[in-house]
């Protein structure tokens, strides 16, 4: 911390202190993300499809824990505590050019997750369509629901700012075994999407246990000949 913010923190306090009032706690430090710049994949077995990732020291915020989850295959994702020096290794299984999604948590703060392309040796980052993006893009934070009470809703809205018809062709969970749930499964797949238009998903959480909660939602979206996968990440608590 600067040493300007430290007066400018002891000086509210003392402020509050003085008129008698009860200092506001501070908020938790968000998760940092990844330099990804630094993460690289020395290794790959084909025949055990494995692959090995490292994060050269620099690569993470130390302390923090990074949750690694390949998109193309149903297996749990892997967490690591990143290192005092920003290093990092993780083993998970896959295949090359599946996609994998990189995010970092402090406490329930979660950064913003970080899509890519693993090849051998190489990242690429995930393709988007530039014209369509669901709301909220990446993350959809639940927060505390109490267990065996109401389920906690959210909604995902998928919005088309193309010229022309966007077809949403899959939609749907990572995992049937979750807290999370479609609201409204009835809706028909594939579904267009005139411009202007747009198209909402409910998810539920209904935590049966206390503790964090994790799922994905996919969305396959299509238009003018590109079709994009969106993945995002659910969680909440269980109270």
């Amino acid at each position: 911390m600067s040493r300007l913010r430290h007066l400018g923190l002891a000086a509210a306090l003392a402020g509050a202190l003085a008129c008698g009032c009860t200092a506001t706690p501070l908020p938790e430090p968000p998760a940092e993300t990844l330099n990804i710049d630094r993460i690289h994949a020395p290794e790959y077995s084909p025949a055990t499809t494995i692959i090995e990732i490292v994060g050269d020291p620099g690569a993470g915020p130390p302390g923090h824990t990074l949750r690694v989850t390949n998109l193309d295959n149903d297996n749990p994702p892997v967490d690591v505590v990143i290192a005092g020096d920003g290093s990092f290794a993780v083993s998970l299984s896959g295949d090359l050019v599946d996609e994998l999604r990189f995010q970092t948590r402090s406490g329930r703060d979660r950064a913003q997750p970080i899509d890519m392309i693993w090849g051998s040796r190489t990242v690429m980052p995930a393709a988007r369509i530039e014209c369509v993006q669901p709301e909220p893009l990446q993350q959809q934070d639940f927060e505390l629901v109490t267990v065996g009470g109401s389920a906690a809703s959210r909604t995902i809205v998928v919005r088309n700012d193309c010229p022309d018809s966007v077809e949403v062709t899959a939609a749907g969970l990572r995992s049937v075994d979750s807290a999370f749930a479609l609201g409204n499964p009835e809706i028909l797949l594939p579904l267009s999407i005139d411009p202007a238009a747009e198209a909402t998903w409910t998810i539920d959480f209904a935590p049966a246990e206390m503790g964090d909660a994790e799922e994905i939602f996919f969305l396959q979206l299509s238009t003018g000949g590109e079709q994009e996968r969106y993945p995002i990440t659910l969680y909440g608590d269980g109270e």
